[in-house]
């Protein structure tokens, strides 16, 4: 079964990236996005699930519902869900990077 995670800055409680996984994924720091990385590097974070017991359809549904409520522009997410891909941003915000966040799978 899967589920759908979010990632909270430790020393504020912000919410700054949504994602879906199995297993052990939540916790796993491999494959991250560099602006996931800085933002760990400066606030650390905890793991929360959001909703469990899902299939991968429906937690890839769940998790594009979440990004689009709280707003892309507001996490380190790569692209507005769905997708199960990673990808890394560019250090620079540009219009590549806007047309990688709307990538459809």
């Amino acid at each position: 079964m899967a589920y759908v995670y979010g990632h909270y800055k430790a020393d504020t409680g912000e919410l700054f990236y949504i994602g879906k996984g199995n297993g052990k994924r939540a916790w796993n720091n491999d494959k991250r996005n560099s602006y996931w990385q800085n933002v760990v590097n400066k606030h650390r974070y905890v793991v929360k699930i959001l909703e469990d017991g899902l299939t991968d359809e429906q937690a890839y549904e769940k998790e594009k519902q979440l990004i689009a409520e709280v707003g892309l522009e507001n996490l380190t997410n790569m692209t507005e869900g769905g997708c199960g891909m990673t990808s890394a941003r560019s250090e620079e915000h540009t219009s590549e990077l806007q047309s990688l966040r709307h990538l459809v799978c």
